[in-house]
């Protein structure tokens, strides 16, 4: 799975929780801008990350940062 495969939410969503291509945001920040809770950010986030670990190609993504 590509990061592009996510939906546009989940992929801007994991991109401002890590910091990629832009400034890292807390989970309190998104909540707020979401209008919506931080345990809800915290299920997507959750939700998000067991995509992306089921996938066939997280073992390349495992590699990758544990270069």
């Amino acid at each position: 799975m590509d990061v592009t495969e996510l939906h546009d939410e989940e992929n801007l969503l994991l991109r401002q929780t890590l910091g990629m291509g832009c400034k890292q945001r807390s989970v309190k920040s998104l909540a707020q801008q979401m209008g919506t809770t931080q345990k809800a950010i915290q299920k997507k986030l959750v939700m998000i990350v067991e995509k992306l670990r089921h996938h066939d190609d997280s073992i390349q993504l495992w590699k990758y940062m544990n270069r």
